[in-house]
């Protein structure tokens, strides 16, 4: 595999020569650098490729993504900023340019950031799901629960999945577990039957915190409407071995695809 690495970076290097910004170019010189474990050489790569076209909204977000997992987070945030300036139509880097203040416990930059947005943008999920974020980091949890449920009272009967469980994740994430699990639950009402998106993420959040009980009666009407989803068999046939169920484990293990089969029963 090592050697696949090194012929990508082969193939990527006289590519760049001719056309240095070739964002997909940039991108796979990257991603082989990073698979080799040469964070500093992929980190180049693309700060050549951002200097020499320096308005390429992809270069600098593929640019942010890679200082923020192997370099410098400050540099990153920088970044952020000048992206902001550069288009300030993309919410997403000013979602996260807000997250970001608020890490380094710039909270009036992170509160201002997302109140811009709520002014700009306006209420959606994903600006009210960073203005909780940012009040979990400033130590204000109450306050994150209050805009969400403001968020979720003002959708009425319109409020979808999506936004409940926008408080269930809250609640999770910040150790009320109990209370995220009702919500999982009314989310769980109104998802979509067929792909059961909630009622998967509730499974797996019983399964991780040993609920395993909880988790079968979860994974088990989701492989009913989902029989080919190999995730979930796999997933379900660990249930069933924490729940000592090993016989079953071991048939539903059957029927996994053999590359797949990678649990010992």
């Amino acid at each position: 595999q090592t050697n696949s690495f090194a012929a990508a970076i082969e193939q990527y290097n006289p590519a760049l020569m001719q056309k240095p910004d070739d964002v997909n170019a940039v991108r796979g010189l990257a991603d082989a650098y990073d698979k080799r474990g040469e964070y500093e050489k992929a980190l180049d790569a693309i700060r050549r490729a951002v200097q020499i076209d320096p308005t390429n909204e992809q270069l600098i977000n593929l640019y942010i993504s890679y200082e923020e997992q192997h370099g410098n987070v400050d540099r990153a945030l920088e970044l952020r900023r000048q992206l902001r300036q550069l288009a300030p139509k993309n919410y997403a880097n000013r979602r996260r340019l807000a997250i970001g203040y608020a890490q380094i416990k710039r909270y009036d930059d992170a509160f201002a950031e997302v109140q811009d947005l709520l002014k700009e943008e306006g209420q959606t999920r994903a600006n009210v799901a960073t203005l909780a974020q940012i009040d979990s980091i400033a130590g204000k949890p109450q306050d994150g629960l209050d805009a969400i449920r403001n968020y979720i009272n003002s959708l009425g009967d319109q409020a979808q999945a999506d936004d409940i469980v926008l408080m269930a994740r809250f609640l999770l994430t910040n150790g009320m577990s109990d209370q995220a699990v009702d919500w999982y639950e009314r989310a769980i009402k109104k998802e979509d039957p067929t792909l059961r998106q909630v009622s998967r993420e509730l499974a797996d959040v019983a399964f991780s915190s040993g609920r395993y009980a909880e988790a079968l009666k979860l994974y088990q009407p989701i492989l009913e409407s989902k029989p080919d989803d190999e995730s979930v068999k796999l997933r379900l046939t660990e249930t069933l071995v924490k729940l000592n169920r090993f016989d079953e484990a071991t048939k539903l293990l059957a029927t996994v695809k053999q590359d797949n089969a990678t649990i010992a029963v």
